[in-house]
Protein backbone atom coordinates (compact mmCIF):
# COMPACT_ATOMS: atom_id res chain seq x y z
CA UNK A 1 0.00 0.00 0.00
CA UNK A 2 2.91 2.21 0.38
CA UNK A 3 4.41 1.65 -2.58
CA UNK A 4 1.01 2.47 -4.24
CA UNK A 5 0.67 5.76 -2.28
CA UNK A 6 4.24 6.99 -3.14
CA UNK A 7 3.48 6.34 -6.76
CA UNK A 8 0.17 8.54 -6.51
CA UNK A 9 2.16 11.08 -5.33
CA UNK A 10 4.63 10.03 -8.42
CA UNK A 11 1.74 9.84 -10.78
CA UNK A 12 -0.11 13.45 -9.58
CA UNK A 13 2.94 15.84 -11.52
CA UNK A 14 2.12 16.63 -14.68
CA UNK A 15 4.09 17.39 -17.94
CA UNK A 16 7.39 15.60 -19.49
CA UNK A 17 8.79 12.58 -17.61
CA UNK A 18 12.24 11.27 -18.00
CA UNK A 19 11.02 8.14 -20.45
CA UNK A 20 13.89 5.96 -18.77
CA UNK A 21 12.58 6.94 -15.74
CA UNK A 22 9.02 5.76 -16.32
CA UNK A 23 9.97 2.71 -18.15
CA UNK A 24 12.05 1.70 -14.78
CA UNK A 25 9.45 2.86 -12.37
CA UNK A 26 6.60 0.80 -14.95
CA UNK A 27 9.09 -2.18 -14.29
CA UNK A 28 9.54 -1.85 -10.86
CA UNK A 29 5.79 -1.38 -10.28
CA UNK A 30 5.03 -4.32 -12.83
CA UNK A 31 6.96 -6.68 -10.63
CA UNK A 32 5.61 -5.15 -7.14
CA UNK A 33 2.25 -5.87 -8.94
CA UNK A 34 2.98 -10.02 -9.61
CA UNK A 35 4.95 -10.69 -6.32
CA UNK A 36 3.01 -9.04 -3.66
CA UNK A 37 -0.44 -9.30 -5.45
CA UNK A 38 -2.48 -12.83 -5.57
CA UNK A 39 -6.19 -11.97 -5.54
CA UNK A 40 -7.61 -14.42 -2.81
CA UNK A 41 -11.43 -15.95 -2.84
CA UNK A 42 -13.43 -15.10 0.02
CA UNK A 43 -17.09 -15.08 0.78
CA UNK A 44 -19.14 -11.57 0.68
CA UNK A 45 -21.66 -10.92 2.82
CA UNK A 46 -22.61 -7.32 2.77
CA UNK A 47 -23.03 -7.26 -0.66
CA UNK A 48 -26.09 -7.43 -2.88
CA UNK A 49 -26.63 -9.84 -5.62
CA UNK A 50 -30.44 -10.08 -6.50
CA UNK A 51 -31.94 -13.24 -7.80
CA UNK A 52 -33.45 -10.87 -10.52
CA UNK A 53 -32.51 -8.07 -12.15
CA UNK A 54 -34.60 -5.24 -14.64
CA UNK A 55 -33.17 -4.18 -17.06
CA UNK A 56 -34.82 -1.59 -19.94
CA UNK A 57 -34.32 -2.63 -23.25
CA UNK A 58 -33.98 0.43 -24.62
CA UNK A 59 -32.60 -0.27 -27.78
CA UNK A 60 -36.16 -1.64 -28.75
CA UNK A 61 -38.05 0.92 -27.39
CA UNK A 62 -40.97 2.28 -30.00
CA UNK A 63 -44.24 2.96 -30.46
CA UNK A 64 -45.29 -0.43 -31.19
CA UNK A 65 -43.60 -3.91 -30.42
CA UNK A 66 -43.91 -6.84 -32.40
CA UNK A 67 -42.64 -10.20 -30.36
CA UNK A 68 -42.70 -14.51 -30.93
CA UNK A 69 -43.30 -16.60 -28.28
CA UNK A 70 -42.06 -19.74 -28.60
CA UNK A 71 -43.06 -22.33 -26.26
CA UNK A 72 -46.08 -21.62 -23.90
CA UNK A 73 -46.34 -18.31 -22.20
CA UNK A 74 -49.09 -16.77 -20.19
CA UNK A 75 -50.01 -12.91 -20.34
CA UNK A 76 -50.69 -11.04 -17.46
CA UNK A 77 -51.35 -14.17 -15.62
CA UNK A 78 -53.36 -15.92 -18.85
CA UNK A 79 -52.57 -18.41 -20.88
CA UNK A 80 -52.14 -18.09 -24.53
CA UNK A 81 -52.17 -19.55 -27.95
CA UNK A 82 -50.67 -16.81 -29.67
CA UNK A 83 -47.59 -17.02 -30.91
CA UNK A 84 -47.22 -13.87 -32.89
CA UNK A 85 -48.59 -10.95 -31.12
CA UNK A 86 -48.04 -6.73 -31.72
CA UNK A 87 -48.35 -4.36 -29.25
CA UNK A 88 -48.89 -0.38 -29.08
CA UNK A 89 -49.03 2.59 -27.37
CA UNK A 90 -52.45 4.01 -27.13
CA UNK A 91 -51.84 7.61 -24.60
CA UNK A 92 -50.06 6.38 -21.67
CA UNK A 93 -51.23 2.90 -21.95
CA UNK A 94 -50.17 -0.48 -23.50
CA UNK A 95 -52.43 -2.02 -25.75
CA UNK A 96 -52.80 -5.03 -26.45
CA UNK A 97 -56.26 -7.59 -28.28
CA UNK A 98 -58.18 -4.67 -27.94
CA UNK A 99 -57.87 -4.00 -24.17
CA UNK A 100 -55.68 -1.15 -22.21
CA UNK A 101 -52.98 -1.53 -19.27
CA UNK A 102 -50.58 0.39 -17.31
CA UNK A 103 -48.71 -2.72 -17.90
CA UNK A 104 -48.25 -5.98 -19.76
CA UNK A 105 -46.19 -9.03 -18.27
CA UNK A 106 -45.26 -12.04 -20.42
CA UNK A 107 -44.51 -14.93 -18.54
CA UNK A 108 -42.95 -18.13 -19.24
CA UNK A 109 -44.78 -21.19 -18.49
CA UNK A 110 -41.67 -23.44 -18.33
CA UNK A 111 -38.47 -21.91 -18.20
CA UNK A 112 -37.50 -22.82 -21.92
CA UNK A 113 -40.08 -20.95 -23.64
CA UNK A 114 -38.72 -17.94 -25.50
CA UNK A 115 -39.66 -14.47 -26.57
CA UNK A 116 -38.27 -13.35 -30.33
CA UNK A 117 -38.07 -9.55 -31.36
CA UNK A 118 -37.80 -7.95 -33.85
CA UNK A 119 -36.63 -4.42 -34.46
CA UNK A 120 -34.49 -2.79 -37.20
CA UNK A 121 -33.60 -5.76 -39.26
CA UNK A 122 -32.18 -7.17 -36.47
CA UNK A 123 -33.44 -10.07 -34.15
CA UNK A 124 -32.54 -10.39 -30.69
CA UNK A 125 -34.26 -13.94 -28.05
CA UNK A 126 -34.67 -13.30 -24.47
CA UNK A 127 -35.58 -15.46 -21.86
CA UNK A 128 -37.09 -14.76 -18.11
CA UNK A 129 -40.19 -12.20 -18.05
CA UNK A 130 -40.64 -9.14 -20.41
CA UNK A 131 -42.53 -6.08 -18.37
CA UNK A 132 -44.11 -3.97 -21.41
CA UNK A 133 -44.80 -0.65 -20.33
CA UNK A 134 -44.74 2.95 -21.86
CA UNK A 135 -41.94 5.53 -20.94
CA UNK A 136 -41.57 8.94 -22.89
CA UNK A 137 -44.58 7.90 -25.50
CA UNK A 138 -43.20 4.39 -26.50
CA UNK A 139 -43.09 1.13 -24.87
CA UNK A 140 -40.45 0.26 -23.01
CA UNK A 141 -39.75 -3.12 -22.82
CA UNK A 142 -38.59 -4.90 -19.27
CA UNK A 143 -36.49 -8.44 -19.05
CA UNK A 144 -36.66 -9.82 -15.63
CA UNK A 145 -33.21 -11.61 -15.63
CA UNK A 146 -30.80 -13.59 -13.59
CA UNK A 147 -27.37 -12.27 -13.28
CA UNK A 148 -25.96 -15.70 -15.06
CA UNK A 149 -28.03 -14.72 -18.03
CA UNK A 150 -27.61 -11.67 -18.38
CA UNK A 151 -24.15 -11.87 -18.03
CA UNK A 152 -24.14 -14.66 -21.17
CA UNK A 153 -26.14 -11.80 -22.91
CA UNK A 154 -23.38 -9.18 -22.18
CA UNK A 155 -20.12 -10.97 -23.07
CA UNK A 156 -20.36 -11.50 -26.35
CA UNK A 157 -20.43 -8.25 -27.21
CA UNK A 158 -18.05 -6.56 -25.34
CA UNK A 159 -15.52 -9.24 -25.97
CA UNK A 160 -15.29 -11.78 -28.42
CA UNK A 161 -16.27 -15.64 -27.19
CA UNK A 162 -13.07 -16.98 -29.97
CA UNK A 163 -10.60 -15.04 -26.68
CA UNK A 164 -8.93 -17.42 -24.71
CA UNK A 165 -11.03 -18.53 -21.96
CA UNK A 166 -9.15 -16.77 -19.45
CA UNK A 167 -9.55 -13.72 -20.99
CA UNK A 168 -13.20 -14.19 -20.92
CA UNK A 169 -13.29 -14.99 -17.36
CA UNK A 170 -11.40 -11.79 -16.36
CA UNK A 171 -13.84 -9.84 -18.47
CA UNK A 172 -17.13 -11.75 -17.00
CA UNK A 173 -15.67 -10.82 -13.33
CA UNK A 174 -15.52 -7.60 -14.54
CA UNK A 175 -18.59 -7.10 -16.25
CA UNK A 176 -20.63 -8.86 -13.02
CA UNK A 177 -18.91 -6.19 -10.61
CA UNK A 178 -19.60 -3.45 -13.27
CA UNK A 179 -23.06 -4.74 -12.96
CA UNK A 180 -23.75 -4.99 -9.27
CA UNK A 181 -22.38 -1.50 -8.93
CA UNK A 182 -24.42 0.36 -10.96
CA UNK A 183 -27.95 -1.33 -9.85
CA UNK A 184 -29.64 1.61 -8.90
CA UNK A 185 -28.02 4.17 -12.39
CA UNK A 186 -31.77 4.08 -13.72
CA UNK A 187 -33.51 3.38 -10.69
CA UNK A 188 -35.68 6.43 -11.47
CA UNK A 189 -36.92 4.69 -14.28
CA UNK A 190 -37.89 1.62 -12.48
CA UNK A 191 -35.09 -0.19 -13.89
CA UNK A 192 -31.76 -1.42 -12.57
CA UNK A 193 -29.50 -1.15 -15.93
CA UNK A 194 -30.32 -0.47 -19.70
CA UNK A 195 -29.09 -2.44 -22.81
CA UNK A 196 -26.93 0.05 -24.25
CA UNK A 197 -23.41 1.35 -24.08
CA UNK A 198 -24.73 3.43 -21.34
CA UNK A 199 -24.39 0.48 -19.24
CA UNK A 200 -23.54 -2.93 -21.07
CA UNK A 201 -24.23 -3.43 -24.36
CA UNK A 202 -26.58 -6.64 -23.85
CA UNK A 203 -28.83 -8.76 -26.61
CA UNK A 204 -30.90 -11.53 -24.29
CA UNK A 205 -29.86 -15.20 -25.36
CA UNK A 206 -27.32 -16.93 -27.72
CA UNK A 207 -26.87 -20.30 -27.29
CA UNK A 208 -24.14 -20.74 -29.99
CA UNK A 209 -21.33 -18.82 -27.36
CA UNK A 210 -19.68 -21.78 -26.15
CA UNK A 211 -16.90 -20.18 -24.36
CA UNK A 212 -18.63 -17.09 -22.69
CA UNK A 213 -21.61 -19.30 -21.08
CA UNK A 214 -18.30 -21.88 -20.40
CA UNK A 215 -16.46 -18.58 -18.18
CA UNK A 216 -19.57 -16.83 -16.71
CA UNK A 217 -20.53 -20.27 -15.02
CA UNK A 218 -17.05 -21.12 -14.05
CA UNK A 219 -16.89 -17.41 -12.50
CA UNK A 220 -20.40 -17.33 -10.95
CA UNK A 221 -20.90 -14.73 -8.70
CA UNK A 222 -17.34 -13.70 -8.62
CA UNK A 223 -16.85 -9.82 -7.99
CA UNK A 224 -13.89 -7.75 -7.42
CA UNK A 225 -13.96 -5.68 -3.79
CA UNK A 226 -11.72 -3.03 -2.58
CA UNK A 227 -12.08 -2.74 1.53
CA UNK A 228 -15.25 -4.79 1.70
CA UNK A 229 -17.16 -2.80 -0.79
CA UNK A 230 -17.71 -3.48 -4.94
CA UNK A 231 -14.72 -1.89 -6.33
CA UNK A 232 -15.85 0.70 -9.32
CA UNK A 233 -14.08 -1.22 -11.70
CA UNK A 234 -14.00 -0.52 -15.84
CA UNK A 235 -12.50 -1.42 -19.28
CA UNK A 236 -11.89 -0.74 -22.67
CA UNK A 237 -10.12 -2.51 -25.95
CA UNK A 238 -6.66 -1.05 -25.57
CA UNK A 239 -4.60 1.21 -23.51
CA UNK A 240 -1.99 1.39 -26.03
CA UNK A 241 0.47 0.23 -23.50
CA UNK A 242 -0.13 2.55 -20.41
CA UNK A 243 -2.92 2.16 -18.00
CA UNK A 244 -4.45 5.36 -17.75
CA UNK A 245 -5.91 6.82 -13.63
CA UNK A 246 -9.26 7.02 -12.63
CA UNK A 247 -7.91 10.76 -11.27
CA UNK A 248 -6.60 11.92 -14.70
CA UNK A 249 -9.70 11.09 -16.62
CA UNK A 250 -12.49 11.40 -14.26
CA UNK A 251 -11.49 13.20 -10.91
CA UNK A 252 -12.08 10.26 -8.82
CA UNK A 253 -8.72 8.62 -7.12
CA UNK A 254 -8.74 4.83 -6.63
CA UNK A 255 -6.08 3.28 -5.73
CA UNK A 256 -6.83 -0.01 -7.71
CA UNK A 257 -6.83 1.83 -10.86
CA UNK A 258 -3.45 3.62 -11.24
CA UNK A 259 -1.08 4.53 -14.08
CA UNK A 260 0.83 1.04 -14.96
CA UNK A 261 3.13 0.10 -18.06
CA UNK A 262 1.55 -2.82 -19.74
CA UNK A 263 3.63 -4.65 -22.33
CA UNK A 264 1.04 -6.80 -23.08
CA UNK A 265 -0.87 -4.20 -24.94
CA UNK A 266 1.48 -2.18 -27.55
CA UNK A 267 -1.25 -1.64 -30.00
CA UNK A 268 -0.38 1.58 -32.28
CA UNK A 269 -3.37 3.13 -34.04
CA UNK A 270 -3.63 0.92 -37.89
CA UNK A 271 -3.45 4.59 -39.56
CA UNK A 272 -2.99 8.27 -38.24
CA UNK A 273 -5.90 10.84 -38.31
CA UNK A 274 -4.62 14.19 -40.38
CA UNK A 275 -6.73 17.73 -40.28
CA UNK A 276 -6.48 20.21 -42.26
CA UNK A 277 -6.47 23.95 -40.52
CA UNK A 278 -10.06 24.58 -42.04
CA UNK A 279 -11.33 21.32 -40.95
CA UNK A 280 -10.39 21.59 -37.45
CA UNK A 281 -11.67 25.21 -37.52
CA UNK A 282 -15.13 23.07 -38.81
CA UNK A 283 -14.75 20.71 -35.60
CA UNK A 284 -14.18 23.48 -33.17
CA UNK A 285 -17.14 25.64 -33.99
CA UNK A 286 -19.49 22.33 -34.56
CA UNK A 287 -18.27 21.56 -31.12
CA UNK A 288 -19.44 24.77 -29.73
CA UNK A 289 -15.67 25.91 -28.91
CA UNK A 290 -15.64 28.74 -31.56
CA UNK A 291 -18.01 31.07 -32.37
CA UNK A 292 -19.06 31.47 -36.02
CA UNK A 293 -17.18 34.70 -36.05
CA UNK A 294 -13.57 33.41 -34.34
CA UNK A 295 -11.37 31.49 -36.67
CA UNK A 296 -8.41 28.91 -35.18
CA UNK A 297 -5.08 29.37 -35.80
CA UNK A 298 -2.98 26.77 -34.42
CA UNK A 299 -1.99 24.45 -31.14
CA UNK A 300 -0.16 26.12 -28.62
CA UNK A 301 1.33 23.62 -26.09
CA UNK A 302 -0.08 20.09 -25.84
CA UNK A 303 0.45 18.84 -21.93
CA UNK A 304 0.90 15.46 -21.10
CA UNK A 305 0.38 13.09 -18.18
CA UNK A 306 1.92 10.38 -16.21
CA UNK A 307 0.05 7.98 -19.01
CA UNK A 308 2.03 10.05 -21.76
CA UNK A 309 -2.05 10.64 -22.84
CA UNK A 310 -2.70 14.27 -23.58
CA UNK A 311 -4.33 16.04 -20.64
CA UNK A 312 -4.52 19.63 -22.44
CA UNK A 313 -4.18 21.01 -25.50
CA UNK A 314 -3.84 24.65 -26.33
CA UNK A 315 -5.91 26.14 -28.91
CA UNK A 316 -5.08 29.38 -30.20
CA UNK A 317 -7.83 31.57 -32.33
CA UNK A 318 -8.09 34.61 -33.79
CA UNK A 319 -11.42 35.98 -32.02
CA UNK A 320 -14.14 38.76 -33.94
CA UNK A 321 -11.28 41.58 -33.49
CA UNK A 322 -8.56 39.69 -34.68
CA UNK A 323 -7.09 39.63 -31.88
CA UNK A 324 -5.23 36.01 -30.98
CA UNK A 325 -6.79 33.81 -27.61
CA UNK A 326 -6.50 30.88 -26.46
CA UNK A 327 -8.82 28.20 -25.23
CA UNK A 328 -8.14 24.69 -23.43
CA UNK A 329 -9.14 21.39 -24.73
CA UNK A 330 -9.47 19.20 -21.19
CA UNK A 331 -8.99 15.63 -20.70
CA UNK A 332 -10.66 13.35 -23.37
CA UNK A 333 -12.48 16.51 -25.10
CA UNK A 334 -9.72 16.69 -27.52
CA UNK A 335 -10.63 12.89 -28.55
CA UNK A 336 -14.31 13.51 -29.13
CA UNK A 337 -13.35 16.49 -31.10
CA UNK A 338 -10.84 15.29 -33.18
CA UNK A 339 -12.09 11.68 -33.60
CA UNK A 340 -9.28 10.00 -32.45
CA UNK A 341 -9.15 6.33 -30.76
CA UNK A 342 -7.58 7.22 -27.64
CA UNK A 343 -5.79 10.48 -26.00
CA UNK A 344 -2.26 8.82 -26.29
CA UNK A 345 -1.30 10.39 -29.01
CA UNK A 346 1.50 13.02 -30.77
CA UNK A 347 0.23 15.65 -33.03
CA UNK A 348 2.79 17.08 -36.08
CA UNK A 349 1.98 20.35 -38.12
CA UNK A 350 3.22 20.42 -41.68
CA UNK A 351 3.56 24.15 -42.67
CA UNK A 352 3.46 22.81 -46.97
CA UNK A 353 0.10 22.18 -47.02
CA UNK A 354 -1.57 23.49 -43.63
CA UNK A 355 -2.37 19.87 -42.05
CA UNK A 356 -2.42 18.19 -38.60
CA UNK A 357 -1.45 15.03 -38.27
CA UNK A 358 -2.35 12.45 -35.00
CA UNK A 359 -0.76 9.41 -34.01
CA UNK A 360 -0.76 7.40 -31.29
CA UNK A 361 -1.68 3.62 -30.24
CA UNK A 362 -5.10 2.42 -27.84
CA UNK A 363 -8.37 2.49 -28.65
CA UNK A 364 -10.55 3.96 -25.09
CA UNK A 365 -9.76 6.08 -22.24
CA UNK A 366 -7.08 3.37 -21.38
CA UNK A 367 -8.66 3.26 -17.28
CA UNK A 368 -8.91 -0.77 -15.82
CA UNK A 369 -8.69 -3.95 -17.74
CA UNK A 370 -7.82 -4.11 -21.93
CA UNK A 371 -9.53 -6.25 -23.18
CA UNK A 372 -6.71 -6.79 -25.92
CA UNK A 373 -4.24 -7.01 -22.99
CA UNK A 374 -5.71 -9.31 -21.24
CA UNK A 375 -6.20 -11.28 -24.48
CA UNK A 376 -2.19 -11.47 -25.05
CA UNK A 377 -1.53 -12.67 -21.44
CA UNK A 378 -4.00 -14.91 -21.36
CA UNK A 379 -2.04 -16.41 -24.23
CA UNK A 380 1.11 -16.42 -22.18
CA UNK A 381 -0.52 -17.94 -19.78
CA UNK A 382 -1.92 -16.20 -17.31
CA UNK A 383 -4.41 -16.83 -15.30
CA UNK A 384 -7.91 -14.79 -14.64
CA UNK A 385 -6.28 -14.08 -11.15
CA UNK A 386 -3.31 -13.06 -12.47
CA UNK A 387 -4.91 -11.02 -15.11
CA UNK A 388 -7.22 -9.05 -12.46
CA UNK A 389 -4.44 -9.10 -9.91
CA UNK A 390 -2.32 -6.59 -12.60
CA UNK A 391 -5.20 -4.01 -14.04
CA UNK A 392 -7.07 -4.05 -10.40
CA UNK A 393 -4.19 -4.10 -7.98
CA UNK A 394 -5.24 -4.27 -4.03
CA UNK A 395 -8.72 -5.96 -4.94
CA UNK A 396 -10.09 -8.84 -3.84
CA UNK A 397 -12.18 -11.64 -5.68
CA UNK A 398 -14.97 -12.57 -3.11
CA UNK A 399 -17.95 -14.46 -3.88
CA UNK A 400 -21.93 -13.19 -3.65
CA UNK A 401 -24.17 -14.91 -2.02
CA UNK A 402 -27.56 -14.89 -4.18
CA UNK A 403 -30.94 -13.47 -2.55
CA UNK A 404 -33.55 -15.94 -2.11
CA UNK A 405 -36.99 -15.55 -4.11
CA UNK A 406 -39.03 -16.20 -6.55
CA UNK A 407 -40.26 -14.48 -9.78
CA UNK A 408 -42.67 -11.68 -9.24
CA UNK A 409 -45.72 -11.92 -8.80
CA UNK A 410 -48.34 -11.53 -11.96
CA UNK A 411 -51.62 -10.82 -11.32
CA UNK A 412 -54.19 -11.23 -14.32
CA UNK A 413 -54.60 -7.30 -14.59
CA UNK A 414 -53.01 -3.92 -14.31
CA UNK A 415 -49.53 -5.81 -12.69
CA UNK A 416 -47.13 -4.23 -10.88
CA UNK A 417 -43.95 -6.61 -9.81
CA UNK A 418 -43.88 -7.18 -6.21
CA UNK A 419 -41.65 -9.75 -4.72
CA UNK A 420 -43.40 -12.75 -1.64
CA UNK A 421 -42.30 -11.07 0.98
CA UNK A 422 -41.51 -14.27 2.81
CA UNK A 423 -40.13 -18.23 1.44
CA UNK A 424 -41.15 -20.00 4.28
CA UNK A 425 -42.11 -23.44 3.63
CA UNK A 426 -45.56 -25.27 4.78
CA UNK A 427 -45.82 -26.28 8.45
CA UNK A 428 -45.69 -29.85 7.46
CA UNK A 429 -44.29 -31.19 4.68
CA UNK A 430 -47.43 -33.30 3.98
CA UNK A 431 -49.82 -30.17 3.44
CA UNK A 432 -50.39 -30.11 -0.04
CA UNK A 433 -50.76 -26.90 -1.98
CA UNK A 434 -54.02 -26.96 -3.20
CA UNK A 435 -54.63 -23.64 -5.49
CA UNK A 436 -51.91 -20.51 -6.19
CA UNK A 437 -51.27 -17.58 -8.22
CA UNK A 438 -51.84 -18.68 -11.96
CA UNK A 439 -54.99 -21.30 -10.79
CA UNK A 440 -58.63 -21.10 -12.25
CA UNK A 441 -61.58 -22.63 -11.38
CA UNK A 442 -64.53 -23.18 -8.89
CA UNK A 443 -62.11 -23.51 -6.14
CA UNK A 444 -60.62 -20.86 -6.39
CA UNK A 445 -64.36 -18.61 -6.85
CA UNK A 446 -65.03 -20.54 -3.46
CA UNK A 447 -61.61 -19.66 -1.82
CA UNK A 448 -62.38 -16.33 -3.19
CA UNK A 449 -65.83 -16.25 -1.68
CA UNK A 450 -64.81 -17.46 1.73
CA UNK A 451 -61.92 -14.85 1.74
CA UNK A 452 -64.24 -11.66 1.07
CA UNK A 453 -67.30 -13.19 3.39
CA UNK A 454 -64.40 -12.73 6.30
CA UNK A 455 -62.95 -9.60 5.14
CA UNK A 456 -59.94 -10.38 3.30
CA UNK A 457 -60.58 -8.40 0.20
CA UNK A 458 -60.23 -10.76 -3.07
CA UNK A 459 -61.96 -8.60 -5.27
CA UNK A 460 -64.55 -10.12 -7.62
CA UNK A 461 -65.26 -13.94 -7.29
CA UNK A 462 -64.36 -14.36 -10.73
CA UNK A 463 -61.98 -18.08 -10.13
CA UNK A 464 -58.93 -16.51 -11.23
CA UNK A 465 -55.82 -16.68 -8.91
CA UNK A 466 -54.47 -13.43 -8.96
CA UNK A 467 -52.26 -10.83 -7.41
CA UNK A 468 -55.33 -10.00 -5.00
CA UNK A 469 -56.47 -13.27 -3.77
CA UNK A 470 -53.02 -14.18 -3.02
CA UNK A 471 -52.51 -10.62 -1.05
CA UNK A 472 -56.16 -12.01 0.81
CA UNK A 473 -54.66 -15.02 1.26
CA UNK A 474 -51.45 -13.57 2.62
CA UNK A 475 -53.33 -11.56 5.28
CA UNK A 476 -55.44 -14.37 6.44
CA UNK A 477 -52.53 -16.56 7.20
CA UNK A 478 -51.11 -13.55 9.03
CA UNK A 479 -54.04 -12.56 10.96
CA UNK A 480 -54.14 -16.73 11.75
CA UNK A 481 -50.26 -17.04 12.58
CA UNK A 482 -49.47 -19.26 9.63
CA UNK A 483 -46.48 -18.76 7.25
CA UNK A 484 -46.76 -15.72 5.08
CA UNK A 485 -47.01 -17.46 1.57
CA UNK A 486 -49.91 -16.45 -0.46
CA UNK A 487 -50.56 -20.30 -1.06
CA UNK A 488 -53.55 -22.06 -0.45
CA UNK A 489 -52.44 -25.68 1.40
CA UNK A 490 -55.15 -28.01 2.40
CA UNK A 491 -54.63 -26.76 6.06
CA UNK A 492 -54.58 -22.97 5.04
CA UNK A 493 -58.18 -24.48 3.37
CA UNK A 494 -59.62 -26.73 6.61
CA UNK A 495 -59.06 -23.28 8.45
CA UNK A 496 -61.36 -20.85 5.88
CA UNK A 497 -63.88 -22.85 6.29
CA UNK A 498 -63.81 -23.41 9.36
CA UNK A 499 -63.62 -19.36 9.96
CA UNK A 500 -66.43 -19.29 7.97
CA UNK A 501 -68.83 -21.87 9.72
CA UNK A 502 -67.73 -19.88 12.95
CA UNK A 503 -68.74 -16.88 11.82
CA UNK A 504 -72.52 -17.88 9.98
CA UNK A 505 -75.46 -18.12 12.82
CA UNK A 506 -78.66 -20.39 12.44
CA UNK A 507 -80.90 -17.44 11.33
CA UNK A 508 -78.17 -15.73 9.36
CA UNK A 509 -79.41 -14.99 6.12
CA UNK A 510 -77.19 -16.27 3.13
CA UNK A 511 -74.73 -14.76 1.44
CA UNK A 512 -76.03 -13.29 -1.54
CA UNK A 513 -73.55 -14.57 -4.67
CA UNK A 514 -75.14 -12.31 -7.35
CA UNK A 515 -74.42 -8.91 -6.28
CA UNK A 516 -73.83 -5.72 -8.78
CA UNK A 517 -70.38 -5.70 -9.69
CA UNK A 518 -70.85 -2.55 -11.70
CA UNK A 519 -73.82 0.26 -13.25
CA UNK A 520 -74.50 3.17 -14.49
CA UNK A 521 -71.74 5.80 -12.98
CA UNK A 522 -69.53 3.54 -11.82
CA UNK A 523 -65.85 4.46 -12.83
CA UNK A 524 -62.19 2.05 -12.27
CA UNK A 525 -60.68 -0.94 -13.82
CA UNK A 526 -63.08 -3.52 -13.15
CA UNK A 527 -64.89 -1.28 -15.99
CA UNK A 528 -62.33 -1.10 -17.82
CA UNK A 529 -62.29 -4.61 -17.79
CA UNK A 530 -66.01 -5.16 -18.64
CA UNK A 531 -65.95 -2.97 -21.50
CA UNK A 532 -62.79 -4.55 -22.83
CA UNK A 533 -64.49 -8.05 -22.93
CA UNK A 534 -67.87 -6.42 -24.45
CA UNK A 535 -65.89 -4.78 -27.38
CA UNK A 536 -64.34 -8.28 -27.89
CA UNK A 537 -67.52 -9.92 -27.84
CA UNK A 538 -69.03 -7.58 -30.51
CA UNK A 539 -70.82 -5.69 -28.33
CA UNK A 540 -69.36 -1.96 -28.70
CA UNK A 541 -69.15 0.22 -26.44
CA UNK A 542 -66.32 2.59 -27.97
CA UNK A 543 -63.70 3.53 -25.41
CA UNK A 544 -61.52 1.64 -22.98
CA UNK A 545 -61.86 4.14 -20.04
CA UNK A 546 -63.58 2.91 -16.98
CA UNK A 547 -66.29 5.42 -17.43
CA UNK A 548 -69.42 3.28 -17.06
CA UNK A 549 -71.71 5.32 -19.19
CA UNK A 550 -74.83 5.05 -21.89
CA UNK A 551 -72.63 3.29 -24.45
CA UNK A 552 -71.68 0.46 -21.42
CA UNK A 553 -74.85 0.36 -20.31
CA UNK A 554 -76.16 -0.11 -23.48
CA UNK A 555 -73.73 -3.02 -24.35
CA UNK A 556 -74.44 -4.60 -21.39
CA UNK A 557 -77.93 -4.55 -21.85
CA UNK A 558 -77.57 -6.00 -25.30
CA UNK A 559 -75.41 -8.87 -24.24
CA UNK A 560 -77.71 -9.76 -20.91
CA UNK A 561 -80.88 -10.13 -24.00
CA UNK A 562 -78.86 -12.32 -25.93
CA UNK A 563 -77.51 -14.62 -22.64
CA UNK A 564 -81.31 -14.65 -21.89
CA UNK A 565 -80.99 -12.33 -18.39
CA UNK A 566 -82.52 -9.74 -16.98
CA UNK A 567 -81.79 -6.58 -18.96
CA UNK A 568 -80.95 -4.33 -16.52
CA UNK A 569 -77.71 -2.71 -17.90
CA UNK A 570 -76.03 -3.41 -14.70
CA UNK A 571 -73.34 -6.35 -14.58
CA UNK A 572 -74.13 -8.48 -11.86
CA UNK A 573 -72.21 -11.40 -10.39
CA UNK A 574 -74.46 -13.78 -13.06
CA UNK A 575 -73.37 -11.58 -16.25
CA UNK A 576 -69.95 -10.91 -15.22
CA UNK A 577 -69.22 -14.54 -15.14
CA UNK A 578 -71.10 -15.23 -18.68
CA UNK A 579 -68.68 -12.19 -20.36
CA UNK A 580 -65.94 -13.81 -18.64
CA UNK A 581 -66.57 -17.17 -20.57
Amino acid sequence: MYIFHIMGLIYRERGEKDKMGRRLLGVVVSCIIMLSLTLKVSEAKTISNPDLIKVGLKSLQASSLSVALEGHYKINGVLTENKNITFSVNGNKVQYNGALYDEVYLEPAVSSSKITTVASGKTNRYGGIIQLKVSGGKILPVNYIDMQSYLKGVLPYEISNSYPIEAIKSQAITSRTFALSNLNKHKSEGINLCDTTNCQVYKGENSSYKNIEKAVEETKNMVLTYNGSLASVTFGASNGGYTESSLNIWGSNYSYLPVIEDKYDKNPWPESKVHTTASIDTLLKSKGYLKSDERFLKFGEVVKNSSSRVSEMEVIYSDRSGSQSTKLLKKEEPRWTFGLRSMLFNVNYNDKNSTYTFSGSGYGHGVGMSQLGAKARAEAGHKYINILGFYFPSTIIEVVNTSEGEKPILPPLNPSPTKPESSNKPTTSKDNILSQVGKRGSLVKEIQGSLNYLGYNAGVADGIFGNNTAKAVKAFQKAEKLSQTGIVYESTKNLLDKRVNEKKKPNSKPIIVNKVIAKSGSRGQIVKEIQAMLNRLGYNVGKVDGIYGKNTVKGVSSFQRAKKLSQTGSVDQATYNLLKK
